[in-house]
């Protein structure tokens, strides 16, 4: 299994997270692999939690405005 650093798992997440939350996903349920298993998610997301600017900046220009908070500065 590749190595992936921390940002890069999540951008990977959000930028899935953000197709879900767009409804551009065609299957109804999502499974996520990441460094520690695989997380499944049953129904698109109410709310995000992004960790950098980057991030914040893809999902803004997807469309999505459910990002519930990101970090100062």
């Amino acid at each position: 299994m590749p190595t992936f650093s921390r940002k890069a798992l999540l951008g990977i997440s959000a930028a899935i997270a953000a197709l879900t939350l767009a409804g551009a996903a065609p299957a109804k349920e999502v499974t996520i692999a990441h460094a520690k298993g695989q997380t499944l998610l049953e129904q698109a997301p109410k709310k995000v939690a992004v960790y950098d600017l980057a991030t914040l900046d893809i999902l803004n220009a997807l469309g999505v405005d459910a990002v519930a908070g990101c970090p100062r500065g």
